[in-house]
């Protein structure tokens, strides 16, 4: 959404009007009963269709399918990657499952380094990519993207053109970003390469804690787990590959960076071991998640159902707090610079938000 509406921003009004009300009105819609009802129709359909030749069969839509039409029903409205902005550049990080690389699509063209890229991009909608780059394998089947008439480009590592690629196969198979790389971090390889320390670079990390409950008994949550092992440690390892560049102000690749960790709660991070740049006036602030409803917030997936109005205030407040209270902690030069928002309080008394992040049908255990 900041992609499209980016240029009409000018104030926190036009933020909250283009981009925040749009996804807090999708995020209380139920997008599962759409997937839902869609099978079930589909099955339907095919029953009837055996029982009299007069009812022609109707091609189902996949998941995905159902997802891309809700994402362009409550967001996108059928916008394309060429109408982005030119003003930012807007990564949608995927993974390329036929050669198991990044797979990326913004506004100039969308590809890999191992097919080449297609800057055919006024034909390519802007929900199908977020779908794409959303199609966590055994919820969604991969988006299949045809070759087909299309030309893509391969490059060298310095982006000079070395021709049409003509082993391209038919067909590509494009799912979840973050099969590949989990934080986004290669998405900004070559920004954070050229641009080294004159780039100001603030990684949000909403992935949650690492869980050490393991079911001995389910052969299903075995092979979760071991997933989860993958997906933990290649997320920890780009984790310590950013730090170390930030940190280490010697380095001839540093960057000037702070980074964001979603999993940590506010009072994790006001207590954290101090450092010579504390602001003791910044940080003297008494806001954030109990440590309790820390605990459950960080655990909340969504399962493509509607998020209650107790989750979506947490998860906001969650998020302002740990984003503002790391700025404080971290940058407090840079966060003096900026023109800050003072926090509202949550409205909601902890007990509340206890019991109703308690019954959360999102907050899952594997």
């Amino acid at each position: 959404m900041i992609g499209l509406k980016y240029d009409e921003i000018n104030g926190l009004d036009d933020f909250d009007k283009l981009i925040y009300e749009p996804l807090k009105n999708m995020a209380s819609k139920n997008c599962r009963n759409k997937i839902i009802g869609n099978k079930i129709g589909s099955i339907l359909n095919k029953w009837a269709a055996k029982a009299s030749p007069l009812i022609p069969i109707v091609n189902d839509l996949s998941n995905l399918e159902v997802f891309q039409n809700f994402l362009n029903d409550k967001l996108f409205n059928k916008a394309s990657l060429n109408q982005l902005t030119e003003s930012a550049r807007i990564i949608i990080n995927a993974t390329d499952l036929n050669h198991g690389v990044r797979f990326r699509f913004d506004k100039s063209d969308y590809g890999g380094y191992k097919t080449g890229y297609c800057s055919d991009t006024n034909s390519v909608l802007l929900s199908e990519a977020v779908a794409s780059s959303a199609a966590f394998p055994g919820l969604f089947y991969p988006n299949i993207i045809s070759t087909e008439n299309k030309e893509f480009r391969l490059r060298d590592w310095e982006k000079n053109d070395l021709g049409v690629n003509l082993e391209i196969p038919e067909e590509m198979y494009i799912a979840d970003g973050g099969i590949y790389d989990n934080l986004g971090i290669k998405g900004i390889q070559n920004e954070l390469d050229k641009a080294g320390s004159d780039l100001l670079v603030i990684m949000c990390d909403a992935s949650r804690p690492f869980i050490t409950e393991v079911d001995k008994k389910s052969l299903l949550a075995q092979v979760r787990r071991s997933n989860d092992i993958i997906s933990e440690q290649n997320a920890k390892d780009q984790r310590n590959f950013f730090m170390s560049r930030v940190v280490d102000k010697d380095r001839k690749d540093h960057i000037d960076g702070v980074y964001v960790g979603l999993r940590n709660s506010c009072n994790y991070i006001k207590n954290y071991t101090p450092n010579p740049n504390d602001d003791v006036e910044l940080l003297n602030v008494n806001y954030g998640l109990s440590n309790a409803a820390h605990k459950l917030i960080s655990q909340v997936r969504t399962d493509l159902n509607s998020f209650t109005k107790i989750e979506q205030k947490a998860l906001i407040y969650h998020g302002e707090t740990t984003i503002d209270l790391t700025l404080r902690k971290w940058r407090p030069e840079l966060y003096r610079k900026l023109n800050s928002v003072k926090i509202e309080p949550i409205g909601i008394l902890n007990d509340e938000i206890l019991e109703g992040l308690k019954k959360s049908h999102k907050n899952m255990k594997i």
